[in-house]
């Protein structure tokens, strides 16, 4: 596979884990003890990646709490993963089948989402287009749900599920989309060319 496709092992120069299925077992099996950041895909999609994340925790714990949502017998919340709920509709309305796969790094909070953002990017320039499921995209035709608890000053209240939204109602539309940005040596890009050399920096 060519080192610019984000589902390749080597993408970014960085050391991926095999695909394996968003499953807890799986997760549990194959997922590195380690902190770093991960990659969700539909199963036989080429190459456009579903959701990107990052976790200071483990990548076990972190990938658990989002298989156990996204295979859960009703809609999740936005927590304890916020990419759950839209999976759990992937899942439900498509039948889409879920693969993960992992890298670790190591590094503070501002490395760890530096290297979440600069995947982000690669995969917009390479793809041409953003992940399904990250910059706020929720499922298409419904509305995303709140914390399982929201509230202020000391009161709490539970919170607002997934709802279908009326057939009337407008629609945000992801289509119309600016080209990515092209620098290469500021923000984030800059700390991981500095961090893994190359990466980044094709």
């Amino acid at each position: 596979m060519a080192v610019d496709d984000p589902a390749a092992s080597d993408w970014c120069n960085l050391s991926w884990t095999q695909w394996q299925p968003l499953e807890a077992d799986f997760v549990r099996a194959f997922a590195p003890v380690s902190s770093g950041t991960y990659r969700i895909r539909r199963t036989g999609l080429a190459k456009r990646l579903t959701y990107i994340g990052q976790t200071g925790r483990t990548l076990r714990e972190r990938l658990l709490a989002l298989a156990n949502g996204t295979h859960a017998e009703q809609c999740p919340f936005n927590d304890p993963h916020t990419a759950a709920p839209h999976l759990w509709l992937m899942v439900r309305l498509d039948r889409a089948q879920l693969e993960f796969s992992g890298t670790s790094v190591i590094g503070d909070l501002p490395t760890l989402r530096g290297t979440e953002d600069m995947l982000l990017w690669r995969h917009r320039v390479e793809n041409k287009c953003s992940t399904e499921a990250n910059h706020g995209r929720f499922y298409p035709g419904w509305s995303r749900p709140t914390n399982r608890w929201i509230g202020r000053g000391g009161i709490k209240k539970r919170g607002r599920v997934a709802e279908r939204l009326a057939d009337d109602q407008e629609l945000t539309t992801f289509d119309l989309t600016e080209p990515a940005l092209q620098g290469r040596r500021s923000g984030a890009c800059r700390a991981m060319v500095e961090t893994y050399g190359t990466v980044g920096a094709r």
